[in-house]
């Protein structure tokens, strides 16, 4: 997860193009000012899913 310079936080984060003729709009995918959220430590501990469990 990133956050943006305004703080928002998600996985992507996308801006709106418009067209030169006006009648159509692309997004464009935003790779800039984006600092990544970093190690989410939780209150009670989970197992990660690449983490391997002995099948017995």
């Amino acid at each position: 997860m990133y956050k943006d310079e305004d703080g928002d936080l998600a996985h992507e984060f996308y801006v709106e193009v418009p067209s030169k003729q006006g009648c159509k709009a692309t997004m464009k995918r935003v790779y800039d000012n984006l600092t990544p959220e970093g190690e989410v430590y939780y209150d009670i501990p989970r197992l990660h899913c690449r983490s391997k469990i002995n099948a017995q």
